[in-house]
């Protein structure tokens, strides 16, 4: 049951929207600030997003936002690639529970205790 896919947006779904329809809500106001500074400035951006599929569950995702400008040199539209990385940030997180907690205690060991 677990390895069912999870839906996707259609082409209708998506049509004419923003990629702000995928935001869930978790990220800090000031990474959306960030990206638009650089977008605006023609800058790229890359950075990584909570973002939020069709049935709601949320992701992780590498992000990467460039400009295409006219002849003017001034911002046309913006172009963005985005990468699920959910497995990765999942690998942090067990190595990162692995490296500072007891796997039988689950408390907090000795190399956690070291570096605070």
């Amino acid at each position: 049951m677990d390895n069912l896919p999870i839906p996707s947006f259609t082409r209708d779904e998506i049509g004419g929207q923003t990629p702000r329809f995928l935001k869930s809500g978790q990220a800090a106001p000031e990474v959306y600030d960030t990206m638009w500074a650089a977008a605006r400035a023609g800058l790229p951006w890359r950075g990584e997003l909570l973002n939020r599929r069709k049935d709601g569950s949320t992701f992780w995702c590498s992000v990467t936002v460039t400009v295409a400008t006219d002849e003017q040199g001034r911002p046309r539209q913006f172009v963005s690639v985005m990468e699920d990385v959910s497995e990765r940030k999942e690998a942090e997180a067990t190595i990162h529970r692995l490296a500072y907690f007891d796997a039988l205690t689950a408390l907090p060991n000795r190399r956690m205790f070291m570096e605070r």
